[in-house]
């Protein structure tokens, strides 16, 4: 996703590039990336470095976050949808905005293809009940395999004598959530992120905007957008940073926030190349991708109560049907269902004809 935009802006600036010379401005920290990650850490660094500046490929801030607004009376998520569990610095910063979250339980309702039935998770019983307990203690129960001697979690739950139902479940569910397939789904991997989240099961619901959290975190700070970075030259004194138009910005230290996936595509390259065992852990962590796909209905057909539905046997793993404080009236519709998927089913469904 960061990745096409990143190409997209980077295309767009080569097409209008101006042939001037430009005088190389210099700064004593540089953060390449405005999501997240990159908003906090000039945040936390701007105290002691004022001059810290955040260079952007996109014509936005907030990365995986954005939202279409011209969809629903409220800001639809087109990327990050919820929280994932509690950690103290996002609840901190979401205290400093005002920002309340209504905590709720997943999987919220499950919806079984084949059989065509809609059962709540609190009814599901022991066959849903037992793939939880498989994933979700994996880090207990489980030996983690010798590095690169891994097994994949198709084969694990079969070891485990996982039913075909179950295993359409761990897809849905487990699989989904990790943006691959089960087959794609190391056992190592999964036992070390159980061993290492510690925030907690639950989605945290927040009553408004995604987007509140970006622009929160960049009052104050010098962005610049629509500044995709294609070098870096590291030197003894710091790096020189060299954009598509030919744009350059000199700094003593350099932090990189860019999605995985544009290291992994050498959307930016380096001189001197990376180390040998930085570019092997870039190479060696897949980063799937994943699709939305947003449904608008003159009136519900489902529980008022549902907010989360996972499927099996249909090509929309996941659904969630979200509504928000509204902030512009009459626009489009309160009936919204926000399909995901992610992995190789995403794929195939961003290759889609639009007219299918």
């Amino acid at each position: 996703f960061n990745a096409f935009f990143y190409r997209l802006r980077t295309a767009y600036l080569l097409k209008s590039k101006e042939k001037v010379l430009l005088k190389m401005e210099e700064r004593s920290i540089v953060i390449i990336g405005a999501g997240l990650s990159g908003l906090y850490a000039a945040r936390q660094l701007k105290k002691v470095y004022p001059d810290v500046l955040i260079v952007e490929a996109q014509n936005r801030i907030g990365g995986r976050i954005m939202c279409l607004d011209d969809v629903c009376p409220w800001p639809v998520q087109a990327g990050a949808e919820f929280i994932h569990g509690r950690h103290p610095i996002l609840d901190g910063v979401l205290a400093e905005i005002g920002i309340e979250v209504q905590e709720k339980p997943w999987p919220d309702w499950w919806y079984f293809g084949k059989e065509g039935k809609l059962v709540n998770d609190a009814d599901v019983g022991d066959e849903v009940n037992a793939v939880h307990d498989l994933f979700g203690d994996c880090a207990e129960h489980e030996v983690p395999p010798p590095p690169g001697q891994d097994e994949n979690a198709l084969d694990w739950v079969k070891r485990k004598g996982f039913t075909e139902k179950q295993i359409k479940i761990a897809e849905a569910c487990y699989a989904n959530d990790f943006s691959c397939s089960l087959r794609q789904l190391g056992l190592r991997e999964s036992i070390h992120e159980n061993k290492r989240w510690d925030s907690g099961e639950s989605y945290l619901l927040p009553n408004c905007s995604m987007t509140a959290i970006p622009e929160h975190l960049s009052k104050g700070a010098d962005i610049r957008v629509n500044w995709p970075v294609t070098h870096v030259q590291y030197n003894r004194s710091g790096a020189v940073l060299t954009g598509v138009d030919g744009r350059q910005v000199k700094c003593r230290k350099l932090i990189i926030t860019v999605s995985l996936r544009c290291l992994q595509d050498s959307l930016i390259t380096f001189s001197p190349p990376l180390p040998t065992w930085k570019q092997t852990a870039i190479s060696r962590v897949k980063m799937g991708n994943a699709l939305k796909i947003v449904l608008t209905f003159t009136e519900s057909f489902w529980p008022e109560d549902m907010y989360d539905v996972v499927c099996t046997d249909t090509f929309v793993p996941e659904f969630w049907m979200l509504r928000n404080r509204e902030v512009n009236p009459g626009v489009g519709t309160r009936h919204c269902v926000v399909g995901f998927v992610a992995g190789g089913v995403g794929d195939q469904g961003g290759a889609m004809d639009p007219n299918e």
